[in-house]
């Protein structure tokens, strides 16, 4: 069970998948951007690292996930092709980037990531994910995305600390290409309101 179900409990019960694959066949189709950031990121990862990178781990896995919740709620949804398509592409990429985070934790040895609101830039509260998915319809799709692209945002201003502060050679790679691939996922998102 995902973070996002452990914690909303019935309300998001269930929600442990990812898009069903014709979704990901739509959004190819498509042309929806899946593009990930992990081929930044160098095969070997060194061990050096500081608070900020830790802090980046954490904050980062905490963010993916709850992409990739929001992404699930979608496919419990009846919406439109477009969001369908934007669900399925961001479902491939933070899944993949998800995987790169991880490996980061493993290599520094730090503490499974804890199922708890931290307050991140973009982070949603548990009354955030439980009111979204409670809408239907237009009501729904205008919501995720707006969250969505607070989710991305977010994402683009804690890679820009790591850039900043970080130490990791990995980690900042990774954070470097993250800007370029969540600001692109965030115009597209809001290409879908107009």
């Amino acid at each position: 069970m995902t973070r996002t179900a452990a914690l909303i409990g019935t309300v998001l019960l269930g929600l442990t998948g990812g898009c069903s694959a014709s979704s990901a066949d739509r959004a190819a189709a498509s042309g929806a951007d899946g593009r990930s950031a992990t081929s930044a990121m160098p095969d070997e990862i060194g061990p050096e690292h500081n608070p900020t990178d830790i802090a980046y781990v954490d904050a980062m896995t905490s963010q993916h996930q709850q992409a990739l919740d929001m992404v699930t709620m979608v496919t419990r949804k009846d919406v439109s092709a477009a969001v369908a398509e934007e669900a399925a592409a961001i479902d491939e990429a933070r899944s993949d980037e998800l995987a790169a985070f991880g490996r980061l934790a493993r290599a520094w040895d730090l503490p499974p990531h804890p199922p708890e609101f931290h307050g991140n830039p973009g982070e949603l509260t548990v009354q955030q994910l439980s009111d979204l998915y409670a809408l239907e319809g237009e009501a729904f799709e205008e919501r995720w995305t707006e969250l969505m692209i607070d989710n991305h945002l977010g994402a683009v201003a804690m890679s820009r600390a790591e850039l900043a502060d970080g130490l990791n050679l990995a980690a900042r790679e990774l954070a470097r290409a993250l800007i370029e691939v969540q600001e692109d996922t965030a115009e597209r998102l809001q290409a879908l309101g107009r």
